[in-house]
């Protein structure tokens, strides 16, 4: 695959949410929007599975179950958000602070994105914006000095 062509897709995982079905696995759905030259697709989403092994203390992983809106590169993108997930960000399902209900779990990611084309999830900086009040002050100064 070549990686010039990846370059231009970006990732930006907004959500996930899980809930144990009548067999005890966790099952529901990943939402992201997607970036490809220039042209973003919004609330595209993937139907996934969170697994783990048996033992007790093994890592747990995503899995697409339906790749009916993939798009290239997605085993890419997967091996990279499971790191992220559960090795860097350390997401622990058994954890009560995701939970919403008895069987529901329900994830939303800081501000981030995977870059395809250098394989690594970037942060989104935050642009620190003045409240209104502090704009219309300057405003007003800036009038005032005229």
């Amino acid at each position: 695959m070549n990686n010039k062509a990846m370059s231009y897709i970006k990732i930006y995982p907004i959500s996930i949410i899980a809930k144990i079905n009548s067999e005890g696995c966790y099952v529901g759905e990943m939402v992201y929007d997607i970036e490809q030259y220039g042209h973003i697709l919004k609330s595209e989403f993937l139907n996934v599975e969170l697994l783990s092994h048996e033992q007790t203390n093994s890592p747990w992983w995503i899995r697409v179950t339906n790749r009916r809106h993939s798009f290239v590169g997605i085993s890419v993108f997967m091996t990279a958000l499971n790191c992220y997930f559960f090795k860097a960000y350390q997401f622990n399902l058994m954890s009560q602070s995701e939970k919403v209900s008895a069987d529901i779990y329900e994830y939303h990611f800081d501000r981030v994105y995977f870059d395809m084309g250098n394989k690594k999830f970037n942060i989104i900086q935050k642009i620190m914006i003045p409240d209104s009040g502090d704009a219309l002050g300057s405003l007003l100064k800036i009038n005032a000095s005229c």
